[in-house]
C-alpha cells in the first residue's frame, strides 16, 4: 500500500497532543510499559519532555502514524536512569549528544508498536527529520537504549554504534548505544536503497513510499 508521510516538529498544542496521545496508546494501552492512570487525559508524558524536541508523523489522511523525541541531558539522559552510562565516552561530546527515545509507530492496519521495524517509511521519515534537525542545531550523536533484535537489524545495515553502558533489564533486555549521526545515515544509505531514496528527496517534500511489514 502506497502512503504519504508528513513529519513535523511538534511545537503547537495540537501537534504536541497528537504526539503524546500516540505515546499513550503505545506505551500505556498497547504495551503496558507505563501505568495508564498516569495519563488521565489520554496523553503519556514524563519529566524529560520539558527538555525534549518532539516530532510527529501524519499519513495521507492526516492520521497520526508516528512519534519520537530527542532528549537533551538537562536533567540527565533517560537511559542513565535505568542503567550505568559511561560518562567518559560522552564527556568529549558535551552539548552534541541527545537521546533518541519514545519512538513509536502506527501500522497501516491501525496497530501501534513501540519497536522499530525494518522497511517502515514512517520510521525512516522520522529519523530523517530528526537527523536534519540535529544537523541544523550542531548535534552530532544520538544515544539510544535498544533491544538486541534492533541492534542486529542495525548491524545488518552496517550502522556504526558504540556501546556506552551496561546492558539492563528494562522492558526486556536493553543496551545503551551511541552513534555519530552522519556516519549512521551514510552507512544506512549504502545498505538500504529506501533510505537513500528518502535522503535524496527535497528536505521539505512529503515522503512517498511503501510500508513493508
Amino acid at each position: 500500500m502506497t502512503v504519504s508521510i508528513r513529519v513535523e516538529r511538534a511545537t503547537s498544542p495540537a501537534q504536541l497532543a497528537d504526539h503524546h496521545r500516540l505515546r499513550y496508546q503505545v506505551y500505556c494501552l498497547d504495551r503496558g510499559f507505563e501505568p495508564a492512570e498516569l495519563g488521565p487525559d489520554g496523553e503519556e508524558r514524563d519529566s524529560f519532555d520539558a527538555h525534549s524536541v518532539h516530532f510527529v508523523a501524519y499519513d495521507a489522511v492526516g492520521e497520526v502514524c508516528g512519534a519520537l523525541r530527542l532528549v537533551y541531558p538537562v536533567a540527565g539522559f533517560p537511559a542513565a536512569h535505568v542503567t550505568r552510562i559511561n560518562e567518559q565516552a560522552l564527556a568529549p561530546l558535551s552539548g552534541r549528544v541527545v537521546e533518541l527515545s519514545r519512538l513509536c509507530l502506527r501500522h497501516p492496519d491501525g496497530h501501534a508498536t513501540g519497536e522499530l521495524f525494518q522497511g517502515s517509511d514512517v520510521m525512516l521519515a522520522m529519523l530523517h527529520a530528526a537527523w536534519r534537525y540535529c544537523r541544523s542545531e550542531g548535534v552530532s550523536h544520538w544515544l539510544c537504549l535498544i533491544t538486541p533484535a534492533l541492534q542486529r537489524m542495525l548491524s545488518r545495515l552496517q550502522v556504526p554504534f558504540e556501546t556506552v553502558g551496561a546492558s539492563c533489564k528494562y522492558r526486556g533486555l536493553r543496551r545503551p548505544l551511541m552513534t555519530e549521526i552522519n556516519l549512521m545515515m551514510r552507512a544506512a544509505m549504502r545498505s538500504c536503497q529506501r533510505v537513500e531514496q528518502i535522503m535524496q528527496q527535497d528536505p521539505d517534500a512529503v515522503v512517498e513510499g511503501l510500508f513493508a511489514h
